[in-house]
């Protein structure tokens, strides 16, 4: 009778081992009914068996167990919930810091950090109901999202989840950047990402892009974004361009979105085409490892780049095409092919 009751999510007022054994069971229906009657409690503010931290505290714990899309979204639609109430800020704060903390581990399973991806992308989306919850925890979610996209690609997923996770990271950017406080989130967002670090950050290459393609969508965000253009372009040439270790296309290609919509041909040849031309002569294994033809095949088509490729880039990319490196070599040829 005890496990009945248990069942039905009538278990003793405030009972949290209870609760927890019921949203960590192997039953689908049972641990999925327990949060839709959570999320109706919390909904309905004042009959909430447990305090919100409580209930964060075994959601947490969930994230490697529900590997079935019921479970997941019921687990969302709690946080989504529990987002919508300004109250709620200081636990919601310490769940972004604990999930913040998770995504930054190597170890985690895919699966673990698309879960991860999904939750900060929720919790971001909350984050642009009022300005309060922005600035009280929005660059946690931030930094999880990114490092948990990271963990998440640099497994090889299926395209399609691939896809999934973009769509889901770009979803939680425009939702902020529409609000009020927006064109502040923007550039908040850009110098989170682009400031330099203890140790190279290429990784965040790829939210980078992600809000490069969101504010080319948002008319009105276009120019915050232009605003910020010479924070991309110091980001890409520290951690890209100069990189010491060779990079995953899913990082080499992260930043295709701000190529194609934000940089004109003059900041090309003024800021960027120097010092690839002497990255080619100074580390072409690195270079050449596609980490070039990605910016030049992102450019609009409408862009003539015979100019700098005669007084620039010729010269070195001729002289790669003879080297005795196979990569070298495909990569000169890649990038002169694209120019």
């Amino acid at each position: 009778m005890a496990d009945e009751t248990t069942t039905n999510g009538d278990h003793a007022l405030g009972d949290v081992a209870a609760l927890r054994k019921v949203l960590l069971s192997n039953s689908t229906k049972r641990r999925s009914h327990e949060l839709q009657q959570l999320k109706e409690e919390l909904v309905n503010e004042g009959d909430s068996r447990f305090q919100l931290s409580q209930v964060l505290d075994i959601i947490f714990d969930t994230y490697p167990l529900y590997v079935d899309a019921r479970s997941r979204k019921a687990a969302e639609q709690y946080l989504a919930a529990a987002g919508a109430v300004l109250d709620h800020s200081d636990a919601l704060s310490d769940f972004a810091s604990r999930i913040q903390d998770e995504a930054k581990k190597t170890s985690i399973a895919p699966g673990n950090a698309f879960v991860l991806v999904r939750w900060s992308s929720q919790m971001i989306q909350d984050t642009a109901r009022e300005k309060a919850l922005w600035d009280a925890y929005g660059a946690k979610l931030i930094q999880c999202l990114t490092d948990a996209l990271d963990n998440l690609l640099a497994s090889g997923p299926k395209e399609s989840t691939r896809v999934t996770a973009i769509r889901v990271a770009r979803r939680a950017f425009r939702v902020v950047f529409k609000s009020t406080f927006g064109d502040e989130a923007v550039p908040q967002c850009v110098q989170l990402l682009t400031t330099k670090r203890p140790t190279p950050t290429p990784k965040h290459a790829v939210p980078l892009g992600v809000i490069a393609g969101v504010c080319k969508r948002l008319p009105n965000r276009t120019d915050v974004l232009t605003a910020q253009k010479k924070d991309y372009i110091d980001f890409w040439l520290r951690e890209v361009l100069g990189s010491k270790v060779q990079l995953p296309e899913y990082i080499a290609t992260g930043l295709r979105d701000f190529f194609e919509s934000s940089l004109d041909l003059e900041d090309l040849k003024r800021d960027l085409v120097p010092t690839i031309e002497k990255a080619l002569l100074r580390a072409p294994e690195v270079v050449l490892n596609d980490l070039t033809s990605p910016l030049f095949s992102a450019l609009p088509v409408s862009y003539d780049l015979s100019e700098i490729l005669a007084q620039h880039l010729l010269k070195p990319l001729l002289a790669n095409i003879k080297s005795t490196n196979l990569t070298v070599r495909a990569g000169a040829a890649t990038t002169f092919v694209v120019i």
